[in-house]
């Protein structure tokens, strides 16, 4: 929602489709919404993390499509096996030792002190850019 506020365009949220978390969760709903979509389908996907880009993007090659020809993907996570993929996946590299960390450190400091307050962090992802997108003209 905030890089579309960040556009010119409309958010919709039909264009979250509940999807899970495993491999073959991507492969199943990508491979339901893509064959009911048609030619109205969209250019991209964004998916809650790599192991569900990575099944999505096998049912796009069962469907015809080219990633990154007709749709592009992008997961979260950059787990190893993502660049290592016939179409390297383009991804959002989380700092997963760093998130570790400072749970631990916020728990420890709400154990010793229960009337401290909230603490909020915030950590930087990265884009990782791969050959799973291509620009749209």
């Amino acid at each position: 929602r905030e890089a579309f506020s960040e556009s010119d365009q409309v958010f919709d949220p039909a264009c979250i489709v509940p999807a899970g978390a495993r491999v073959h969760d991507g492969y199943r709903t990508a491979k339901e919404y893509f064959a009911e979509a048609g030619d109205d389908r969209p250019t991209a996907l964004t998916c809650f993390n790599d192991l569900v880009a990575i099944g999505a993007i096998r049912a796009l090659a069962e469907l015809g499509l080219n990633v990154p020809g007709d749709v592009s993907v992008i997961g979260c996570d950059d787990i190893p096996m993502a660049e290592y993929l016939t179409v390297p996946l383009t991804t959002v590299g989380c700092p997963k030792r760093r998130m570790g960390r400072v749970a631990a450190e916020l728990l420890l400091r709400h154990i010793e002190d229960r009337d401290a307050p909230p603490v909020r962090e915030t950590l930087r992802a990265r884009l990782i850019e791969r050959s799973s997108v291509r620009a749209l003209h």
